[in-house]
C-alpha cells in the first residue's frame, strides 16, 4: 500500500515534523504509538468481517493508512527525543540506535507475525499489535520529554527544492 499511496514517504512525515515542532518529541512519540494500537483494533475488524471481503479489506486499508501516519510519528519523534536528551553532538549515535531498532523489529516482527497468523490467524495479529502498542505507550509515558526547540521553521518546499539539486 505504501508504494502504491505514498502515504509513509511523502505527505505524512512532513505533518509529523509538524507535530513534533509543535507539541515535542515526546508527545509525537506517545500519538504514534498510540495510531499503531488503532491499527491493530482494524486489523482485528477486518478478522471479525472475514466472511465480509470487501468490509475486511477496506479495514486492513484503513489500518494500514493509519499505521503508516502512526509510523511517522514515532520514527521521527523518538530521533528528535533522543537528539534533544543526549545533545546534538550524539546525532548520528541517536540515528544509528533507531535504525538497528526499527530494523531489528522487523527482522524479528515479519517472520513472528507469518508464524502467528498462519498457526493462530489474523486475529492474534491485531492483539499483538495492541499489547506492543500498550507496552510501548507505558514505557515512553514514563519518560523524561526533550524540551522543544523554538525557532523559524522553513517551510518544506525549501526545504524539499533545496535537497533535490
Amino acid at each position: 500500500i505504501e508504494a502504491v499511496t505514498g502515504v509513509q514517504t511523502c505527505a505524512l512525515p512532513i505533518y509529523a515534523g509538524r507535530i513534533i515542532d509543535n507539541l515535542g518529541s515526546k508527545r509525537a512519540v506517545l500519538i504514534g504509538l498510540a495510531g499503531c494500537g488503532l491499527s491493530g483494533v482494524f486489523m482485528l475488524l477486518a478478522a471479525w468481517f472475514s466472511s465480509l471481503p470487501a468490509l475486511s479489506l477496506g479495514s486492513l486499508l484503513i489500518g494500514r493508512l493509519v499505521l503508516g501516519s502512526a509510523e511517522s510519528l514515532v520514527g521521527s519523534g523518538a530521533i528528535g527525543w533522543g537528539i534533544g536528551r543526549v545533545g546534538a553532538a550524539n546525532t548520528a549515535k541517536v540515528i544509528s540506535w533507531n535504525g538497528i531498532a526499527s530494523y531489528g523489529a522487523l527482522a524479528v516482527g515479519a517472520p513472528l507475525g507469518v508464524l502467528l497468523v498462519s498457526h493462530l490467524g489474523l486475529w492474534s495479529m491485531g492483539v499483538s499489535i495492541l499489547l506492543l502498542s500498550a507496552v510501548g505507550l507505558l514505557l515512553a509515558w514514563r519518560k523524561e520529554p526533550a524540551p522543544i526547540v523554538a525557532g523559524v521553521r522553513l517551510p518544506f518546499m525549501n526545504v524539499r527544492s533545496k535537497s533535490v539539486v
